[in-house]
């Protein structure tokens, strides 16, 4: 009996690699842990499959997912790496507390060329 072809079926086949390497990757990285592209939808698979996911950042500060085995996450939940960096941005833009490094840079130079 011949099924009708469903194009959906490739896509999930190469889906379904995809969760597989990312896994293997998590697995086989040093300390039980990578990065892997921003996906929602492949974080919620590895993370299905027993694996903890937390936003972070990639080796180019560029916002992804890290995947970590239990046992590393466990292990390393209070390293820095270890904890998601999905935090909103500051917005505080506070330049009274600062001081004023230009104004003293100009001062000095206009101290320094006085003798010329």
């Amino acid at each position: 009996m011949n099924q009708p072809s469903n194009s959906n079926v490739p896509a999930d086949d190469a889906f379904a690699e995809l969760v597989k390497k990312t896994i293997a990757d998590i697995c086989l990285g040093n300390n039980g842990y990578a990065d892997f592209a921003l996906d929602d939808k492949l974080a919620a698979a590895v993370q299905d499959a027993g694996y903890v996911v937390i936003v972070s950042k990639d080796i180019f500060n560029r916002k992804s997912y890290r995947g970590f085995t239990k046992c590393a996450q466990e292990n390393l939940r209070h390293e820095p790496f270890g904890v998601s960096t999905n935090e909103p941005p500051s917005q505080s833009l506070s330049f009274a507390e600062e001081p004023d490094y230009e104004g003293m840079i100009l001062a000095r130079q206009e101290r320094e060329m006085m003798d010329y």
